[in-house]
């Protein structure tokens, strides 16, 4: 009988360590099961990010760029050759666009935007004041942009920004991203209206 509840003890301390092992390896695999999951959706998140179609998501950029003037037409009162004017920008509705594929880890691919601002602007006024409670817009100009972008990181970057009078004698292209040094405006920067929304 000794040896009968010997054993009785033996069995009970296996299924007791048995038990402990068992809870300890559904922790484990509790873990690891866990681990495995959260990897699985962060490389999902990847993938997502790595399926954004550069050519949709940049006629995507131009859209939404051309349709922010209708909210914002970039107004604001500068000073000129003839005086202090009131103005606003509207894009053309011709415009050319091209994506081009680049052997760059970095930039895969960079995009070429190219459009026309006319700049409606009032009369000319002796005085800040006088020109921002004028409404009546008598003359405008046009100004060629060519924006290039490159394609990093999954989303389109401005890469450069240039415009051009075209009513001007000066075929010059100039930096849209100047800074004005000097003059009334100094600071100022995008002062041909071309800045994105």
């Amino acid at each position: 009988m000794a040896g009968l509840s010997a054993f009785g003890g033996i069995i009970n301390s296996y299924t007791k360590v048995r038990n402990q092992m068992l809870s300890k390896i559904k922790i484990f695999l509790f873990v690891v099961c866990s681990f495995v999951f959260i990897q699985c959706t962060d490389h999902s998140k990847e993938n997502k990010l790595e399926n954004i179609d550069p050519i949709s998501s940049f006629k995507e950029l131009i859209t939404n760029h051309l349709n922010s003037y209708k909210n914002d037409k970039r107004e604001k009162i500068v000073l000129l050759g003839g005086g202090w004017v009131k103005e606003y920008y509207d894009p053309e509705n011709d415009y050319k666009i091209d994506i081009q594929k680049t052997n760059s880890l970095i930039t895969p691919n960079t995009g070429y935007f190219e459009f026309t601002l006319t700049r409606h602007y009032t009369a000319f006024h002796k005085n800040k004041n006088d020109a921002m409670n004028d409404t009546i817009y008598l003359k405008s100009d046009k100004t060629i942009h060519k924006h290039r972008y490159g394609f990093q990181e999954n989303k389109w970057v401005v890469t450069s920004r240039e415009h051009q009078r075209i009513d001007s004698l000066l075929p010059d292209w100039y930096d849209c991203n100047e800074i004005l040094q000097e003059g009334e405006q100094k600071g100022m920067s995008n002062i041909e209206g071309c800045w994105e929304k």
